[in-house]
């Protein structure tokens, strides 16, 4: 039986001991930058896709942090760790992102989904294996209201 499932990628982007952060269009929360693999496409590209396209930023992919499922959504997330490859350069955000900032790491914002947390998490514990882990949050979108757009 073949499975159905969303492939989607995060990513930990550190400059000076700040992570950063975005916010999409249509949610009042902030979250790890990423999103969906498109078919044929692997997932160190998605991830580098994502982040040139929608932030005009240049990565290096350092590691893989987590792999993490969410039935939920039917969904699996992989986690990476990645490197500016200009740390000074500007972000210039485009796509379905709002806006974007880098955050200092004991300073989170409040409005940041359970499930993007416990990733952080895992990215400062500095495991020296990947993380497996199921994420039984709901989804995002029922625990901050959508933004309407006039």
């Amino acid at each position: 039986m073949a499975h159905d499932f969303t492939l989607a990628v995060n990513a930990i982007a550190i400059r000076d001991n700040k992570i950063l952060l975005v916010k999409r269009k249509d949610r009042d929360m902030w979250r790890l930058p990423g999103g969906e693999v498109s078919l044929g496409e692997t997932i160190d590209e998605a991830v580098m896709r994502h982040i040139r396209e929608k932030l005009g930023l240049d990565i290096k992919i350092i590691n893989v942090i987590g792999l993490y499922s969410k039935p939920i959504q039917n969904e699996l997330v992989v986690l990476f760790e990645v490197k500016l490859i200009d740390p000074s350069q500007e972000i210039k955000v485009g796509g379905d992102y709002q806006t974007a900032e880098f955050f200092p790491l004991d300073k989170l914002p409040e409005k940041l989904p359970d499930k993007n947390y416990e990733r952080i998490q895992d990215y400062l514990q500095k495991y020296p294996n990947v993380v497996i882990r199921t994420q039984l949050s709901a989804p995002s979108s029922l625990k901050f209201p959508l933004i309407k757009e006039d």
